[in-house]
């Protein structure tokens, strides 16, 4: 096996993924949208604000660590090899360090006008 097989390998079990995973949440969400349509329906109350989509318990974690993950990731991939994931690293820190989402822990707090 050649590397540039286990890369092709990799990348097409990676884009297979992240096209079920997003096939998946769709139908979730649409499952998710109906079953709140038709208990209404059925309740014969009013909406009330209620926001469509999926909520996940873990929300002001993934607004705390995705973007300096994704810092991480993209320089990693963008410059390569164990250059790429030192200047990853030092964008992820950075991002995380001047975030205002770290400092508050996860919460935006609006500034003083």
């Amino acid at each position: 096996m050649t590397g540039e097989f286990v890369h092709r390998l990799w990348m097409t079990m990676s884009t297979v993924a992240a096209v079920l995973s997003g096939a998946l949440a769709w139908a979730g969400r649409r499952h998710v949208r109906r079953a709140r349509r038709r208990t209404s329906a059925l309740l014969a109350t009013e909406r009330t604000g209620v926001r469509g989509g999926l909520r996940y318990p873990s929300g002001a974690w993934a607004r705390r660590w995705i973007p300096p993950v994704g810092a991480l990731l993209a320089a990693w991939v963008l410059v390569g090899g164990l250059p790429g994931a030192a200047v990853g690293l030092a964008a992820g820190v950075g991002l995380w360090r001047w975030s205002p989402l770290s400092r508050n822990g996860g919460r935006i707090v609006p500034a003083d006008v």
